[in-house]
């Protein structure tokens, strides 16, 4: 895990790019978080269905994956948030009830603010609405075009998959096949196919495989 102060820098550096802010903000949000980490050292449930969202995240290393269930109780990946991703929606905005099963995967460290600290950032700092209103419209556009993603073939979706996320391989170290295969609405065996057949050709590499050059 990066050290506590790197941590805030990034995360403050993250919410200027989104708009520029006092910087003063930045000095309380350092005061604010600076003790405030969460480090999951194996696969940890964040929030099941129904429960109240009081903590918004920023996601130094790792993944936060947000889950339905469908009929047959098997589970379906929905969103995928990752390094440098601040995991604060509608839900941790009103406070409301959660409407997926959310979990940390293995490895996976960063920071929190919890509802109430946020309510006084709210109170000092009238602007940072605006700043949170933005971030969560950047990833509802990110939803959409997930949602336009999986309209292409179904190779096309690995291969951009994997070039995003190339850390994500040797498959199933970090996220499992169901998790991947449900996120791209492909079925596990069709998944593991498209994926032998991007390596074949040297269209995404498995960093574990990687081939060594002749001495």
């Amino acid at each position: 895990m990066n050290s506590i102060d790197s941590i805030l820098k990034k995360m403050i550096a993250g919410l200027n790019s989104v708009k520029e802010q006092d910087p003063a903000l930045g000095l309380h949000l350092h005061e604010v978080m600076r003790g405030q980490i969460f480090e999951y050292k194996r696969k940890t449930m964040l929030t099941d269905i129904g429960d109240k969202v009081d903590m918004a995240l920023f996601i130094d290393k790792g993944h936060i994956i947000a889950s339905v269930f469908d009929k047959r109780g098997d589970k379906q990946t929905i969103f995928m948030f990752g390094e440098n991703d601040i995991k604060a929606g509608p839900e941790f905005m009103k406070e409301l009830r959660s409407e997926f099963y959310v979990e940390a995967v293995a490895g996976t460290s960063g920071l929190y603010i919890t509802f109430e600290q946020m309510e006084e950032v709210y109170r000092l700092f009238p602007a940072a609405q605006e700043l949170a209103a933005l971030i969560t419209v950047e990833f509802r556009i990110r939803e959409m075009q997930h949602l336009v993603s999986l309209h292409k073939k179904g190779i096309d979706r690995v291969e951009e998959f994997y070039l995003r996320f190339p850390h994500l391989l040797p498959a199933g170290q970090i996220l499992t096949d169901a998790e991947v295969a449900t996120f791209l609405l492909l079925s596990d065996g069709a998944l593991r196919r498209l994926r032998r057949k991007l390596l074949r050709e040297d269209k995404i590499v498995d960093p574990g495989k990687s081939k060594r050059k002749p001495r």
